[in-house]
């Protein structure tokens, strides 16, 4: 049992420098954004509209949620396919289809709708890995087990 937790905790402990990987990304990328050499216009506003319209990731995010509740570890099965998995265009969201035929805006909407969607799915994933070793623990607290 101790090793069972143990594994747990090594399995949540490895996704906060999965978050830290995916913040410093978005640092990078927010100052790669106000380099105007690397970026055009179209890029920084398919971004922002990205991040105001691209809600598809909720479907993903549940089914991550409520299998890591159930283990953290069957939890990371849909997590890591969820993360990975490109996202259909008819799930964008996207509100011009003018400014999806500009290659930079194209660019930019997808790049961060994918990067929402894998942050929001890793979210859920922890959040339901904690709930799950706090249904653990106060089990194994009524039980009588310690630690």
């Amino acid at each position: 049992m101790k090793k069972y937790l143990l594994l747990m905790m090594v399995t949540i402990a490895s996704s906060f420098s999965v978050k830290a990987q995916i913040v410093k990304s978005e640092k990078i990328i927010l100052t790669d954004i106000g380099n105007e050499h690397m970026y055009t216009e179209q890029y920084i506003r398919g971004v922002r509209d990205a991040e105001k319209h691209f809600k598809s990731y909720k479907k993903a995010s549940k089914i991550t949620y409520y299998s890591s509740i159930v283990n953290p570890l069957i939890g990371l099965v849909p997590a890591i396919t969820n993360s990975n998995t490109m996202i259909p265009e008819s799930k964008l969201n996207f509100m011009n289809e003018d400014l999806m035929n500009n290659p930079d805006y194209y660019y930019g909407y997808t790049h961060q709708a994918s990067r929402v969607k894998k942050h929001q799915v890793w979210k859920k994933w922890r959040q339901g890995s904690v709930i799950s070793l706090a249904i653990t623990g106060l089990v194994l607290g009524a039980v009588g087990l310690s630690l």
